[in-house]
């Protein structure tokens, strides 16, 4: 199968290469359902805990554990890549005896 350039696939792109699909950005959340989220906070933690204690499934109880443990201490970084696991960890010679 030949493209011609004339193919109904390339009509489907809606937008020039280099224009963004989405000018305006993320739509902004309204200030009134942040406060009420804000305001829900305790609950949401009470709620987690309740689930992580007591969940029927492991799949519920540890991303409740999750949501709490990001909470108190963030969120994991980036893992590292293979290559840099395998690596020798070097001891400067003033800390060997």
């Amino acid at each position: 199968m030949s493209d011609t350039g004339n193919s109904k696939l390339n009509k489907l792109a809606p937008w020039k290469p280099g224009q963004s699909g989405n000018p305006n950005g993320r739509p902004k959340i309204h200030p009134d359902l942040k406060v009420l989220a804000k305001d829900l906070c305790p609950e949401v933690i009470h709620t987690w805990a309740e689930i992580m204690r007591n969940g029927q499934r492991d799949s519920d109880r540890i991303r409740a554990a999750e949501n709490l443990w990001a909470i108190a201490y963030g969120r994991p970084g980036p893992a590292e890549p293979e290559a840099a696991k395998e690596r020798p960890i070097v001891i400067p010679a003033e800390f060997v005896e």
